[in-house]
């Protein structure tokens, strides 16, 4: 069995996919999210990411999202599942990302040495920056078209002055990305997920970075035009190319 195949087979039931780049030794890896692992790699157009990292040399990792794929609990599945388990007063990012932090820990032990950066899309972006903004072995995050605060999605309307749904706003915990490279691209009236939100978590992260003196920053904000939540594919083109290019102008290892 190829060692594609062996590490895909040995994660697949866990709600967790590994691939290997296309030809050669990895030299980074890339955790793409969506909503289940299948999205995020050969759905379209959210595989772009995975695409271009296999073909940039790097080893693709995506795993399921609470309430998505292997992660689903007999229960409503996608945002409505999330909601329902915030009304209960849960956290539903909370235990899944411990086991995501393993698994991509995990992964990189399959691996050669070198660099984690991570891109996701909507639902899949604020998981990803949930991680990145635990884990500082992350230092490159695409986050396209992302959920900032679930409060302004309508399947939390209902919950919306509940304190567990308060709790998962990403703004005040954005000076832990101060310093990392942060990519994120939004549509200008982006209503399902909120513009104004996501302005608000860039402009938090970049004032974290003033008062650490820091004199140039490494994060990018691209409001697009546009008045749905649908990015149009160059933007997540750009997105997969700015972390290739953070790997390839020397990222951490």
């Amino acid at each position: 069995m190829a060692l594609r195949d062996e590490v895909a087979a040995a994660d697949e039931d866990r709600g967790v996919t590994l691939l290997l780049p296309d030809g050669g030794p990895a030299r980074g890896l890339l955790v793409t999210l969506a909503g289940s692992r299948a999205d995020a790699l050969t759905g379209w157009p959210h595989r772009i990411a995975a695409d271009h990292a296999r073909a940039a040399g790097l080893a693709v990792m995506s795993l399921d999202l609470p309430c998505h794929g292997d992660w689903c609990d007999g229960g409503p599945s996608g945002i409505d599942g999330l909601a329902r388990r915030v009304a209960r007063g849960d956290d539903p990012f909370a235990a899944w990302s411990d086991w995501a932090l393993a698994r991509i820990g995990h992964g990189r032990s399959l691996l050669p040495p070198g660099p984690l950066v991570l891109c996701g899309v909507s639902r899949g972006a604020y998981a990803g920056l949930r991680l990145a903004l635990r884990e500082p072995s992350i230092d490159a995050v695409a986050a396209l078209a992302p959920v900032i605060d679930w409060r302004v999605l309508r399947e939390f309307e209902a919950i919306r002055e509940q304190p567990a749904a308060a709790a998962l706003d990403l703004v005040p915990q954005a000076a832990a990305l101060a310093g990392r490279a942060v990519f994120i691209a939004i549509g200008a009236a982006d209503r399902r997920v909120g513009t104004e939100r996501c302005l608000a978590f860039a402009a938090a992260l970049w004032q974290a970075e003033a008062a650490l003196g820091l004199a140039h920053s490494a994060a990018r904000l691209h409001v697009v035009e546009g008045f749905d939540h649908a990015l149009p594919d160059g933007w997540r083109h750009a997105g997969a190319r700015f972390l290739i290019g953070h790997i390839d102008a020397g990222g951490s290892a």
